[in-house]
């Protein structure tokens, strides 16, 4: 994408989160901590959950050729698991104070 790393869409049974495959060492997103596994949640608070795949990774690429950032909201594996088991991952938001 760019910055770092590589996706790919999850499951059918988890539709449309991202999930990161690879990060490049010394990449952005390296430094920025993104790790294999994590699933991106969010894209420059968007969520993608209702974004196809294709679709979030224009948003993600689009955000990073514009503005040389982009503001990702990621989880690791063990807190996504956790999130969706308390049924808190499908209401979740960035400007949602109440989770």
């Amino acid at each position: 994408l760019g910055f770092g790393i590589h996706l790919k869409q999850t499951s059918t049974l988890i539709p449309n989160y991202l999930r990161v495959s690879i990060v490049n060492y010394k990449s952005p997103a390296y430094f920025a901590g993104l790790e294999a596994g994590d699933y991106i949640i969010e894209v420059n608070s968007r969520n993608t959950l209702n974004m196809s795949h294709e679709e979030a990774l224009h948003f993600i690429k689009s955000s990073y050729e514009i503005n040389n950032s982009v503001r990702l909201l990621v989880v690791s594996e063990f807190c996504y698991n956790w999130l969706r088991e308390h049924n808190v991952l499908y209401k979740m938001t960035t400007d949602d104070s109440s989770v």
